[in-house]
């Protein structure tokens, strides 16, 4: 049987909503640093313990599974 997720709460586009906030920071972060590469201002912006939380949000990471067993 599948399992369908929806509803309000649900928002697939959260990745992406996170990504294009950081970008703004790190445009930002160009603007008043342009000694910065835009590279630069956009790590500077993801490490930033202050968008810890948009960062995750952002980049989710890949994580081991237990659904299968380990090859041998």
């Amino acid at each position: 049987m599948p399992v369908q997720v929806g509803g309000d709460d649900v928002d697939v586009n959260d990745a992406e909503k996170a990504y294009t906030q950081l970008q703004r920071l790190a445009d930002e972060q160009h603007r008043r640093s342009p000694d910065l590469t835009e590279g630069q201002a956009f790590s500077r912006a993801f490490t930033d313990p202050a968008n810890a939380a948009l960062a995750a949000r952002a980049h989710k990471r890949p994580a081991a599974t237990t659904h299968y067993q380990f090859p041998r």
